[in-house]
């Protein structure tokens, strides 16, 4: 009789015991919430955020590649693709005590490929980056959203752009000066449509007043070079400058 009210005391004292140490458990982690659900998580499509690296300070690591702070970009028409307005990262991969994270260089040199990109018509084009850091080059992709007129309050005829053929040919030690763009003409507009596309005025052919940049060539090598072309016209202080790009091929 003493052994079972024994056991029925100890008994108890299990229980009680567990449930003192059940009441004081935490409740089990839910890997749906984070505990620090306050922390960002580091995004590497977002190198904003990223430490700057040191590629000189002997840590191992691997490149991830190019990354543009903003992969949309708009422009209205008359407008080209601003390359300051862009920010663009080298992205790495890098070990620091047996731990990995992300770090980055900021890139100011990159080159900015928008031939795809029709300045004029309404759409979205693809614009390809390339940069190199050290033996390091990579590419990425940004959209140029082209919109039609932000020049609209004008309600007047107004300038939208200017045009020219897209090559011109020249032969070798060509001088500089002798190259001019053919046909060049401003668009202006209304702002009138027609079966939903925005109506285009040519102007009358032009053979001056426009700034013509021809530094990217060199007529001392064969080869296809791009020249930039601009127009400006200036509206009770509202100023409008047009650009556009030709192909001088040397041969």
């Amino acid at each position: 009789m003493k052994k079972s009210i024994i056991f029925s005391l100890l008994m108890f004292a299990c229980l009680f015991a567990l449930v003192g140490c059940s009441g004081g458990q935490e409740d089990p982690v839910n890997p749906d919430t984070p505990d620090t659900p306050d922390t960002p998580t580091v995004d590497p499509e977002d190198p904003f955020y990223y430490p700057e690296t040191n590629l000189d300070d002997g840590k191992r690591r691997t490149l991830v590649g190019l990354r543009v702070r903003s992969r949309n970009v708009t422009i209205y028409f008359g407008e080209t693709i601003d390359k300051d307005s862009i920010e663009v990262y080298m992205v790495y991969n890098e070990l620091e005590n047996s731990e990995s994270r992300y770090s980055a260089i900021k890139i100011t040199n990159f080159n900015l490929d928008d031939t795809r990109v029709n300045y004029y018509k309404e759409g979205t084009y693809r614009v390809i980056i390339t940069a190199r850091v050290r033996d390091y080059v990579s590419s990425t992709e940004i959209q140029a959203s082209i919109k039609a007129d932000k020049y609209e309050s004008l309600g007047v005829k107004h300038l939208i752009g200017i045009k020219c053929n897209e090559t011109i040919n020249v032969a070798l030690n060509t001088a500089k000066s002798s190259i001019v763009p053919e046909n060049v003409h401003a668009v202006y507009t209304e702002n009138e449509y027609e079966g939903g596309q925005l109506v285009l005025i040519e102007g009358d052919r032009m053979r001056s007043g426009y700034t013509l940049s021809l530094d990217d060539v060199d007529t001392s090598k064969a080869g296809t070079y791009i020249a930039y072309l601009s127009y400006s016209e200036d509206y009770d202080g509202v100023t409008i400058t047009v650009s556009t790009f030709f192909r001088v091929i040397v041969k």
